[in-house]
């Protein structure tokens, strides 16, 4: 007796267990977001635009296209629903979140799904694409549109007083960079703020400077003092680190001489480029993308203090002094952002350490045996014209 009982349960357990593989077998991907009849399942899209610290949202709708791609396992038929077109809009100067020196505008559409005619419960399979469309890039700009693509699975079930989405779930196919996705099924669902994972990516640049019509960084050099040598050339050392959204290796820029002359500079990001400026001289840079930042220093030079005064971005400038004549300065990290940026180093001789008192003091032992030869001369003047009035 013992032993059919066991064979019994055993065989219960089998008999489930099999159940169970066949049903995971034969699934399509398991949905990620399930309804009721009172409450539907919903999908959404999920939009993060993507730019560099120091460039502003630009003005722009991105659109998602959807193809029916099966119906019950089969090609599409006529009455299968369309969806139509979905966007997402942003305007100009729109906050986001930025990590990293990276900002991110994320979005979501509406729900996909709603006001769709469901012909009969089953399963419905679409395929979803953004458009390259939707922002016309100006100078100094670049729009990466994703290559991100998906497959929607929507399945409808019978109600009571009708039909209804009962479960969604979607299946990645490629990234954003259009290479093949491993990423599997993604949620469709509603993100409740910070997205689901129904995305797509764009990535925007813009050209330091571009939106001031200006170079991205200038960077120049004078020399103040009565007994300043403006002939002298100061040392400096600049390192720039790429923007998050630049794989850049490397930046050209152009020193302009007092004398009108130019010479190039190059520079490596994360590598520490040194040049020389003297007085009037300037090295300017019209290439590098918005988001670049740099630290940018001078070496002590005798007799000079340093101070500098800097523009990030068009914003208000900052400035500060080293504490004596012959230190060095730095700038410490800066940002190059989509408006003017400038760094303007002065280097104040030391006037006191020339006293014309000291010069006259230095010369006097001349001075005095010129004067007592002066006076030697008049004596001997004097004695002659009385010996001649005599």
């Amino acid at each position: 007796m013992k032993r059919n009982k066991l064979k019994k349960v055993f065989s219960g357990i089998m008999t489930a267990a099999l159940a169970l593989t066949l049903c995971m077998g034969t699934a399509v991907p398991v949905s990620a977001g399930s309804g009721t009849e009172n409450s539907p399942a919903e999908a959404t899209i999920t939009k993060k635009f993507q730019f560099a610290q120091g460039v502003s949202t630009p003005a722009a709708t991105f659109t998602f296209a959807f193809t029916k791609v099966t119906e019950d396992g089969a090609t599409p038929s006529t009455s299968m629903p369309a969806i139509t077109d979905k966007s997402v809009t942003y305007t100009a100067g729109e906050a986001g979140t930025t990590t990293s020196g990276l900002t991110t505008v994320t979005k979501e559409t509406g729900n996909i799904l709603a006001g769709l005619n469901w012909t009969h419960a089953g399963e419905y399979v679409y395929s979803i694409a953004e458009n390259a469309t939707g922002y016309t890039p100006g100078t100094g700009e670049a729009m990466v549109y994703s290559q991100a693509t998906y497959k929607l699975y929507v399945r409808v079930a019978n109600g009571t007083s009708g039909l209804y989405v009962a479960n969604v779930m979607a299946e990645s196919l490629t990234n954003d960079d259009g290479s093949t996705s491993s990423t599997g099924k993604v949620d469709p669902a509603p993100g409740s703020g910070s997205g689901n994972g129904l995305v797509f990516t764009n990535t925007y640049t813009k050209q330091g400077g571009s939106a001031a019509g200006a170079d991205s960084l200038v960077i120049s050099n004078a020399v103040s003092g009565t007994y300043a040598d403006q002939t002298k050339q100061f040392n400096f050392s600049l390192t720039v680190t790429n923007a998050p959204t630049s794989t850049a290796t490397s930046f050209s820029g152009t020193i302009t001489h007092a004398d009108l002359t130019t010479s190039p500079v190059t520079v490596t990001p994360g590598t520490a480029q040194t040049f020389t400026l003297a007085h009037g001289e300037k090295l300017t840079f019209a290439n590098l993308p918005a988001g670049t930042t740099y630290n940018l220093s001078q070496t002590g030079a005798t007799g000079y203090k340093p101070s500098y005064s800097v523009v990030e971005n068009g914003g208000t400038p900052s400035s500060a002094s080293a504490t004596n004549f012959g230190d060095g300065l730095a700038t410490g990290n800066k940002l190059v952002g989509e408006n003017a940026n400038s760094v303007a180093f002065t280097n104040t001789y030391n006037d006191s350490s020339v006293t014309p008192t000291g010069i006259l003091i230095n010369n006097l032992p001349f001075i005095l045996l010129i004067g007592v030869a002066l006076l030697a001369l008049g004596a001997v003047v004097v004695s002659k014209k009385r010996q001649i009035q005599d």
